[in-house]
């Protein structure tokens, strides 16, 4: 619903804030990397961070439970994922188990692994528990029984990451010599496989929230994968895919996750996030929205200033913040050495 932000920056803050009234809801300072989840039904928002596994309403705040998952001081969690009826919750790190919080009543419980979980996912459906483990192998639980059901690499290479598909029945792998592979769920069974199709460099991987597509995003290059329905007649191997290869020099196509297509202009109402080609509803953290050209910028032109709050270049921070003409950003303070001036 946009009511609350989280943030989080080199100084090891984190800090959750209410977006309607500008409030501050929680404010922690973290000696080790955090993992953080809001719960689909939007009623709690989950922490890993300082050994602690948190559960904190969202409406205020308020701390509800929390634990203590591990005591080595070089232990840290390497991800956290919750099942979309938000009533289970998965947390993994650099130990060998994963540890699973089931949420009112509020019940933890642990996973035994042969290796440490670099990433953990819960099916859609909430029967399954998938993780990659740090020797690439994919392990898929059930989630209710916390039996292993099945373990499966990607030949023949070694698996560099995952994701699932909208309905929890398939799995999508990308492993380290480029080759993607359709497999299902909870079995395993590889579906098809597309050899040697991109490469596994700096790749990540997006599910859209229905149907069956993935988009993979590479350095200049965005590819759409339109994998078949398990239910569907047509064969899987018919089912197609498409490229869009983004002018490195004049930056002139961009990716629109709108309507799944290549163009030269971001459509109505999206801005052009240059620095990836894609088309995005709000400049991402880090970059600022230059009204003139509508699209987002790291650097705003010369005379602007960047305000961090609103993710905008602006001729003037306002009445409530001060113009710092020494880094060109909006600040709620001047710095040191400095003078107000109204």
């Amino acid at each position: 619903t946009g009511r609350v932000a989280v943030s989080g920056g080199e100084d090891n803050n984190i800090i959750i804030w209410n977006l309607e009234t500008g409030d501050i809801l929680v404010q922690k300072s973290s000696n080790t990397p955090a993992v953080i989840e809001i719960t689909p039904n939007e009623e709690y928002i989950v922490i890993g961070t300082n050994a602690r596994l948190e559960v904190r309403r969202l409406s205020d705040g308020a701390l509800r439970r929390h634990w203590t998952i591990f005591s080595d001081p070089h232990t840290s969690f390497t991800s956290l994922a919750v099942a979309a009826d938000s009533k289970a919750v998965v947390v993994t790190t650099t130990e060998k188990k994963a540890t699973i919080l089931y949420i009112d009543p509020f019940i933890l419980k642990t996973l035994s692994l042969e290796a440490q979980a670099t990433t953990a996912s819960v099916t859609a459906d909430g029967k399954y528990i998938v993780l990659l483990l740090s020797h690439k192998d994919v392990e898929i639980f059930d989630l209710e029984t916390r039996q292993k059901i099945t373990t499966f690499s990607s030949p023949p290479g070694d698996t560099k990451a995952y994701t699932l598909d909208s309905t929890g029945r398939q799995l999508i792998a990308l492993d380290d010599e480029g080759n993607l592979h359709l497999q299902e769920i909870p079995s395993g069974k590889v579906l098809y496989s597309y050899p040697s199709v991109i490469s596994p460099t700096e790749t990540t991987l997006h599910t859209g929230r229905v149907g069956h597509n993935l988009l993979t995003v590479s350095p200049n290059l965005y590819t759409l994968w339109s994998f078949c329905d398990p239910n569907s007649t047509q064969p899987t191997a018919e089912c197609r895919k498409m490229s869009c290869k983004k002018d490195k020099t004049n930056n002139k196509d961009v990716w629109s996750a709108l309507n799944f297509s290549c163009e030269t202009t971001c459509p109505a109402g999206l801005l052009q996030y240059a620095d990836l080609g894609f088309c995005v509803m709000r400049c991402p953290e880090g970059s600022f929205e230059e009204a003139a050209d509508k699209v987002c910028v790291t650097t705003c032109p010369g005379g602007f200033y960047k305000d961090d709050i609103s993710s905008r270049c602006v001729e003037s921070c306002g009445g409530q913040r001060w113009d710092d003409n020494t880094t060109m950003k909006c600040v709620d303070e001047c710095p040191t050495n400095t003078v107000k001036h109204n």
